[in-house]
C-alpha cells in the first residue's frame, strides 16, 4: 500500500490530508487494493457495496445495460477517480456495472467509516468526509448540466446548449 501514497495523496478524495497521516486513515478507512485484468467486472449491476472505488491504475467504465442487451456507457473513470460512492452513501443497489478496459487496480475504502469519526476524532478524518461531499457535488453538478444538455427537443438545440457552456467555460 505504501508504494501507491503518491497516488492516493493526488486524488481529489484526498486533497489536504497531511502524508504522515495517510497509512492511520486507510487503517481506518478499511483500505483495501485489488489488481484486475481487462475485461473483468469490478463491481455487476445488482450488488448492494459498502465501498467506494478510487482508481489506482488503469481505467474502468461505467456502463449499464438495458432489458434488450443494448449497452450505454455512463462514464469513463480513470486514475485517481472515484465510483460507486454514490451507491455506497446511499446503501442503494448498483442499476450499473462496472469493468476495467485496462489491467489495473482499484482501492477500497469503507463510506461508512468515512462518516463516522474516528476514536482521536481527528481533522483528517473531517477533511476526508468534506472531500467525499466536494466530489459528490462536483458530479452531481455534471449530471444537472447533461440532463439539460438532453432536456433540449432537437439534435441542434441539445448541440446550442452544449456549445454554449463551452464558450461560458472559455
Amino acid at each position: 500500500m505504501s508504494e501507491n501514497f503518491e497516488k492516493i495523496k493526488a486524488a481529489p478524495l484526498f486533497f489536504g490530508i497531511d502524508e504522515a497521516e495517510l497509512p492511520e486513515l486507510l487503517e481506518a478507512l478499511d483500505a483495501r487494493s485489488r489488481r484486475y485484468q481487462k475485461g473483468e467486472i469490478v463491481m455487476p449491476e445488482g450488488e448492494k457495496t459498502d465501498s467506494l472505488g478510487l482508481v489506482m491504475s488503469g481505467s474502468v467504465l461505467i456502463v449499464q445495460d438495458d432489458f434488450w442487451g443494448n449497452r450505454n456507457l455512463l462514464a469513463a473513470v480513470g486514475p485517481g477517480e472515484l465510483f460507486a460512492e454514490a451507491f455506497a452513501c446511499a446503501h442503494a443497489v448498483s442499476p450499473v456495472s462496472v469493468q476495467c478496459t485496462t489491467d489495473g487496480s482499484v482501492l477500497y475504502l469503507n463510506v461508512r467509516a468515512v462518516f463516522s469519526p474516528c476514536e482521536k476524532a481527528c481533522a483528517q478524518h473531517k477533511t476526508l468526509s468534506q472531500n467525499l461531499i466536494r466530489v459528490l457535488a462536483e458530479k452531481n453538478m455534471q449530471l444537472n448540466e447533461k440532463a439539460g444538455f438532453l432536456s433540449q427537443r432537437t439534435t441542434r438545440e441539445k448541440l446550442l446548449a452544449y456549445l454554449s457552456a463551452q464558450a461560458r467555460r472559455a
